[in-house]
């Protein structure tokens, strides 16, 4: 449904307050008592929170981080050897998801500070399974699981729960694979792999859970790793015959990201951004890089735009691999090696200015602003992701503030008004109570 716009209680101070440019980069530590060793899987659409592996006392465990609390660890199932890892985490940091082990084997959970770790199950046989990613809000949840469909073979077959009620999909062709490795901050769109003649293929799910498949013709095979808040944009790779090519598909139109000038060959496209501003992956040497939609040139590695671009400081640190990014494209995460030569993750902060600047420009305006489709307001209006501008996958009060911070500081290399052009306005928000009601875009 539609909401007034704007509606939160801001203070007027909002009109001098100017994003900060400064990027940071810091190691995420580990769990005591256990070994030296943690992995990042994935953060959080807000970029708060990380999850992922780290070595406990007891065994591999599944950890959540935030810059308060630190590195905690998840546990694991009664039964069987210790070992958890967590894959995915909503935007509060509330609800953790990934695969545990139990007496019968690896299967998928839900974990939240509340009723620690739960299994989920599709009211089917089944054996191992595992959960990938979870929405924003945290109502959705996809991953697979291996069943057995009646014939002597298992299958592994995508596994999707909706406001936790699970249910299984096999794919389109019976007796065959499919994994749902990725869900949208909204919640309603998952991508991932459909097996077809025994080669995996990317593929794409919204309401309908019969898989959607994406272009990758001249190509032997493809997957789709991750996708964008409104679920047009999807990144993944696809494999030419000799290696693997980052691709990317928009509303069906399909392209690989590759270095034009033979710095690094890409492997995968592992993230990207909610508007698709960023787009984050791995090269075939294990470099990862990152591509700016809208430079329009080649992606650069990682470390390079670390260093040159935010002055941050990495002596002593191998960056290894790159896991996500968050929803305003702001956060990065991913593990390496720190200078004491052990495996732990990191999380960096790279600002992007003009954020505020919708339409391209170089200026931030009235335009930007304005309701017209792919405007803020526009989206603030209609729930779509152009509205959810501080990347959290929800749609709310808090996305006019987080304009209303970057609308007011302009662009950095343009003159005139606090808007960023010589006519220039500063916008000040409206000053309403309270939080409008939902839209029903999983926010609850």
């Amino acid at each position: 449904m539609k909401r007034p716009f704007p509606t939160l209680a801001l203070s007027l101070a909002l009109a001098s307050i100017a994003s900060s440019q400064t990027g940071s980069f810091q190691g995420l530590g580990d769990l005591p008592g256990g070994g030296t060793l943690s992995y990042a899987s994935a953060l959080s659409p807000n970029g708060q929170w990380v999850v992922g592996l780290t070595q406990g006392p007891n065994g591999p465990e599944a950890f959540r981080w935030d810059a308060a609390g630190g590195l905690i660890g998840l546990g694991d199932f009664a039964g069987g050897s210790f070992y958890s890892q967590a894959f995915g985490v909503n935007s509060d940091g509330g609800t953790v998801c990934g695969v545990g082990s139990t007496a019968d084997g690896q299967r998928a959970f839900l974990w939240s500070s509340a009723t620690g770790m739960t299994e989920v199950q599709s009211g089917q046989p089944s054996g191992a399974s595992r959960l990938n990613d979870i929405s924003a809000a945290g109502g959705y949840v996809c991953g697979f699981e291996t069943v057995w469909p009646g014939t002597p073979s298992a299958a592994q077959v995508a596994l999707f729960a909706f406001d936790w009620l699970a249910y299984s999909q096999n794919s389109a062709t019976p007796d065959t694979e499919a994994r749902a490795l990725a869900v949208s901050a909204f919640g309603d769109a998952f991508v991932g792999t459909e097996e077809i003649g025994g080669v995996d293929h990317a593929a794409r799910w919204s309401y309908d859970p019969l898989p959607v498949l994406l272009e990758d013709t001249g190509f032997v095979s493809s997957a789709a790793l991750s996708i964008s808040t409104d679920g047009r944009l999807v990144v993944g790779h696809v494999d030419d015959g000799i290696r693997n090519v980052a691709a990317v598909w928009f509303d069906g139109v399909f392209a690989t990201i590759d270095d034009s000038t033979g710095g690094f060959q890409t492997d995968h496209a592992i993230a990207v951004s909610g508007r698709g501003e960023r787009i984050v992956g791995n090269a075939h040497d294990g470099t990862p890089w990152i591509y700016e939609m809208a430079m329009s040139s080649d992606p650069v590695t990682l470390r390079s735009m670390m260093e040159t671009t935010y002055g941050i400081d990495l002596t002593g640190w191998t960056l290894s691999k790159v896991v996500d990014i968050s929803g305003d494209g702001q956060y990065v995460t991913g593990s390496g090696l720190n200078p004491a030569g052990n495996v732990e993750a990191w999380l960096a902060y790279l600002p992007i200015a003009c954020r505020a600047d919708y339409n391209g420009d170089g200026v931030i305006d009235s335009v930007d602003l304005s309701a017209v489709p792919n405007g803020f307001a526009y989206g603030y209006l209609n729930g779509t992701a152009e509205g959810d501008y501080n990347g959290d996958g929800i749609v709310n009060g808090a996305d006019v503030g987080a304009f209303a911070i970057d609308y007011n500081a302009g662009c950095p290399h343009t003159s005139g008004g606090s808007g960023g052009s010589s006519g220039g306005t500063t916008w000040i928000p409206h000053v309403v109570a309270g939080d409008p009601d939902d839209l029903g875009n999983g926010e609850g």
